[in-house]
């Protein structure tokens, strides 16, 4: 988990100061949920250029320390396991020109208390045509091997699918082009019921 935000760290301190340039206008702020529960609201606009291309969309909170945070799955917040970061968000079509998503916050209770100080970041990545040529070039390489890696028992059934290739490139187009950055510090919010919330 922390690998994931010191590497955004290391790819663009500047950026994620200025809030990189595909979260130009984008914005967060806590709520509080129907349970009562904090929730996390984000309005994120892609980069123009970005609008109507296939990509995925990233989120995560890191402590003030960097020790701690976690990371937006499709499945819900989780600790960075190593390997490819896990997305919050695939669009598969197209990125719209906001994604608005509103999200529970990986705390327990009715308060933020346990996130005060933690900054909330964001990005997205596109499918580009150049990542495109690269899948198919990938594929027609594998696809003239296969016979022979499969008859010396070196095929893996990572070999089957572009899937992860895809991922990686589209993760490469968020860091390269620093489409990512700090969007919120998550502030006290008390959604008790009957609290100040």
């Amino acid at each position: 988990m922390m690998a994931f935000f010191l590497g955004l760290v290391l790819w663009g301190v500047a950026a994620i100061a200025q809030a990189g340039s595909g979260s130009a206008g984008s914005s967060a702020w806590i709520s509080c949920g129907g349970d009562n529960a904090p929730v996390l609201n984000v309005s994120y606009a892609p980069d123009a250029r970005d609008v109507g291309i296939a990509g995925l969309f990233w989120m995560g909170v890191l402590s003030p320390d960097q020790a701690s945070g976690a990371v937006m799955t499709e499945h819900g917040w989780a600790n960075y396991q190593g390997g490819l970061f896990p997305f919050a968000a695939r669009y598969d079509s197209a990125l719209p020109r906001t994604l608005s998503k509103t999200y529970g916050l990986p705390v327990s209770g009715y308060t933020t208390a346990g996130y005060v100080g933690f900054v909330v970041y964001i990005g997205h990545g596109v499918y580009s045509a150049d990542a495109k040529a690269k899948v198919r070039e990938r594929r027609t390489v594998l696809n003239s091997i296969r016979a022979d890696l499969i008859a010396a028992g070196k095929w893996t059934t990572d070999y089957d699918s572009d899937d992860r290739y895809i991922w990686t490139l589209v993760l490469k187009d968020m860091t390269d082009r620093n489409k990512y950055g700090a969007v919120l510090t998550v502030p006290f919010v008390d959604c008790t019921p009957g609290g100040s919330g």
